[in-house]
């Protein structure tokens, strides 16, 4: 009788414990600096988007300068074309 209640008392403060952390770890504070987490949200979009705008400019400029430079030095008219075709997917996509 004795174990069983003893038993019943641990498995209660695992779960009280266990709650506990829960609702520690998922408790979210909505209002960060004064913002409703709708605005919040919208500004690290735009932090983001602007972040990886700026990324794919600087490749687009790298990748276009190897094809420039590939066809400047391609030794026929086939890997010239080639390189121009990769310059026009390289911008049409930008």
């Amino acid at each position: 009788m004795k174990r069983q209640r003893q038993n019943k008392l641990k498995t209660a403060v695992r779960l009280a414990v266990f709650i506990t952390v829960l609702t520690a770890v998922f408790t979210v504070n909505a209002f960060a600096a004064g913002e409703d987490i709708f605005s919040l949200g919208d500004k690290i979009i735009r932090d983001v988007y602007t972040h990886i705008a700026g990324i794919s400019t600087v490749l687009a400029a790298l990748m276009t300068a190897v094809a420039v430079i590939t066809m400047k030095f391609s030794s026929t008219q086939q890997k010239s074309d080639q390189a121009w075709e990769w310059i026009k997917r390289i911008w049409k996509r930008g």
